[in-house]
């Protein structure tokens, strides 16, 4: 048996995906992980799909390593190919040997129309992404180019609003929170925060706290609007 047709229980792919046991049955039982089949030691599958399956969220994939921008470099030469905004593990060791090449620096060829002249490309500097934010962040006030990619461009909340999610550590045995990426104001200042693995720590039984359980609220309703304005903008002006 080859080492990728090993099979593994759904706790321990939990454990690989670096989510709780909870988390990934409640995947199964929403029919998102159809590689998992009962067997006389409950739900199993393959390495290979372990790996292959689509579940990690975008902040699971930044690292020390990895920045935002080699992701949505890696994404538009499509190196990596997401699904409903999830990766896999195969996708992470991908990201982590396309971030090793240094050719994130490598500008994909510029087109020409038709005519032959040269189009002039869309840029978008962290200048611009800052004054945005300032301004409310709301997805419709950016521009048609922004949205002019094959799948949706990366997710930015508006100003202090993160998504907050818990880990169980079995030793100690403690909540660990993790807090997503995003931008925080300062004084008059609006400072990028990268993921924090371990923002805080909750005792097991513990809530989170309400301020948290709110930025989250806002957190996947400004992610649903920010899908939402994609599919509107690449979708204008088509029939049929």
């Amino acid at each position: 048996m080859r080492g990728d047709d090993a099979v593994i229980s759904l706790t321990a792919a939990a454990r690989l995906w670096h989510v709780s046991r909870a988390t990934a049955y409640g995947w199964c039982r929403a029919g998102k992980l159809p590689g998992f089949r009962a067997g006389h030691r409950g739900l199993a599958a393959t390495l290979h799909y372990v790996r292959a399956a689509k579940v990690l969220p975008e902040a699971e994939l930044i690292t020390g390593q990895v920045t935002p921008r080699i992701l949505d470099a890696a994404v538009q030469h499509r190196v990596l190919v997401p699904e409903d905004g999830r990766f896999s593990l195969d996708d992470l060791d991908e990201l982590k040997r396309f971030a090793a090449t240094g050719h994130v620096d490598v500008a994909p060829p510029t087109p020409r129309r038709l005519s032959g002249m040269q189009a002039i490309p869309f840029r978008w500097s962290v200048e611009d992404e800052r004054v945005w934010v300032d301004a409310g962040a709301e997805p419709a006030a950016l521009p048609d180019a922004y949205w002019a990619t094959p799948i949706p461009p990366r997710f930015i909340p508006p100003a202090d609003v993160f998504l907050y999610t818990l880990h169980l550590l079995v030793r100690p045995r403690i909540q660990l929170v993790r807090r997503s990426e995003g931008y925080e104001r300062r004084d008059a200042e609006l400072v990028w925060r990268s993921v924090k693995e371990r923002f805080a720590q909750l005792r097991v039984g513990d809530s989170m706290p309400r301020g948290w359980n709110e930025s989250n609220h806002r957190y996947l309703v400004g992610a649903e609007q920010w899908l939402r304005e994609w599919h509107r903008r690449a979708h204008r002006g088509r029939t049929g």
